[in-house]
């Protein structure tokens, strides 16, 4: 998909450029047009969670004691295996001049004998440390509750 909009984005570029501007200047400005129209589409993906798990976790709460997911709570010492992937954050420089929304990050456990994946937005590098401590927190009440 993104191949198109490259595609027509550079259309509409050479096509404005032939037939009204004709100028080095004016091509540059519409090139950078088209890339931004590009980019925010890129954006609203990433947003959307599109990419991994088909959506993107609307609201997530982490307690030692459980985890809930939209109105879903799942007590911690039932769940049998935990992890997250997280290490990205919003406004994270991800190139050159692009920086990242926040949603590569990821929530996976099984809780009767049923695997779920998440897929989260974190807003502030500050939360990826309180992140951790809480996967700590909750392993330990895995451990504990098999014990």
């Amino acid at each position: 998909m993104y191949t198109w909009y490259v595609i027509a984005g550079v259309a509409l570029c050479v096509i404005v450029y032939l037939f009204l501007f004709r100028g080095l200047l004016m091509f540059t400005i519409l090139g950078g047009i088209a890339y931004t129209i590009i980019q925010f589409k890129r954006t609203d993906d990433k947003k959307k969670g599109v990419h991994r798990f088909g959506h993107l976790v609307d609201r997530l709460t982490l307690t030692p004691e459980s985890i809930t997911i939209g109105n879903n709570q799942f007590p911690a010492h039932e769940l049998e295996r935990f992890s997250i992937t997280a290490d990205d954050y919003f406004g994270k420089g991800s190139g050159a001049i692009d920086t990242s929304v926040g949603v590569d990050n990821f929530l996976e456990f099984t809780h009767q004998k049923v695997d779920y994946s998440f897929q989260f937005q974190v807003k502030r590098r500050s939360d990826l440390a309180v992140l951790f401590e809480l996967e700590k927190a909750i392993k330990g009440r895995i451990e504990g509750g098999r014990g």
